[in-house]
């Protein structure tokens, strides 16, 4: 009778550590999950609203040559936080023309009053700027070459899930594919790149790939018109594309991939209003539990003057 009593009491006892094991593994899973789904929320979303992120109002044009590549005759870039589109020497700025994407990819273009362009709200965040064709020797052989010149930028905004998931979808796309710009560069995700060519992908053809970071090298685009897997710092680096079509012409494009602003004084400024909320959400559990353990502390108390003696 005993060992049967001493059994149930083990049986028990087991029962209990595995109640109590399966219930922390439980909690450690859903405040994992919380945990990770906080994260994910705070290192991505705020950047991609521009009322509490990223505020841009215009891009900045500029005349100035630049020493890393060849072909380096229109291109974005974002230093110091701010678009900037860099214009050689050779290219007109006053025949420039800017252009930026929309929902279901609708255009608009930009106004163009000289220097800072002024951007459209509620755009996708995708920019290309683009030069009508003109002639000069950009290979130094002492023959004027037909250029076709553009550039185009994708910035932060572009690069969250959920706008990767919308253009999965076809809701949003950062790709212009029109008449007006021949050559054009469509980052996809990752390290896919695809080329266009007169709106179609140039498929099975070779051109020169240059980077800022140094690559420099002929390649050959695939049957779907995809260059061969690119290192995504090169983009954001910035890279060119220069083709030659059968009639002779120099089609140039740029690209750049604008970088992750995490932890930079845009990254605190996005998160503030998050960090507001848990500031005072703490001090509100924190009130709570004090609260809590007073009213705990004052029933004991009076439990204990209950039984004591002198209360009978």
């Amino acid at each position: 009778m005993k060992n049967k009593k001493n059994k149930v009491i083990r049986f028990k006892k087991r029962s209990h550590f595995r109640y109590l094991i399966s219930k922390r593994l439980i909690i450690t899973i859903i405040s994992s999950i919380l945990i990770l789904l906080a994260v994910y929320f705070c290192m991505s979303f705020p950047f991609y609203l521009p009322e509490y992120g990223i505020e841009r109002t215009s891009i900045t044009v500029e005349k100035n040559n630049h020493p890393l590549a060849p072909y380096d005759l229109l291109w974005f870039d974002n230093k110091d936080e701010v678009i900037k589109l860099n214009a050689n020497m050779l290219t007109d700025i006053s025949q420039l023309k800017f252009y930026s994407l929309g929902y279901e990819g609708k255009v608009f273009p930009l106004t163009h009053q000289g220097s800072p362009i002024a951007m459209n709200k509620g755009m996708t965040g995708t920019y290309a700027a683009i030069l009508p064709t003109f002639k000069a020797d950009i290979d130094n052989n002492g023959k004027k070459d037909k250029i076709s010149l553009s550039a185009k930028f994708d910035s932060i905004f572009t690069q969250s899930s959920e706008f990767m998931f919308m253009k999965l979808f076809g809701v949003v796309r950062t790709n212009f594919t029109m008449k007006e710009i021949p050559l054009e560069i469509f980052y996809i995700e990752g390290s896919k790149v695809m080329i266009f060519y007169d709106q179609k992908p140039l498929a099975n053809s070779k051109i020169q790939l240059i980077s800022n970071r140094g690559l420099n090298k002929t390649v050959k685009t695939d049957a779907a018109g995809m260059l061969p897997s690119m290192n995504k710092k090169d983009l954001r680096k910035g890279i060119q594309v220069v083709y030659v079509s059968e009639d002779g012409t120099y089609n140039i494009s740029s690209y750049t991939l604008e970088g992750e602003k995490f932890f930079t004084g845009y990254y605190y400024k996005a998160m503030l209003p998050f960090l507001k909320v848990m500031f005072y959400s703490a001090i509100l559990i924190l009130v709570i539990l004090i609260v809590r353990k007073m009213y705990a502390y004052i029933n004991n108390k009076m439990r204990d003057y209950k039984n004591s003696p002198e209360s009978i």
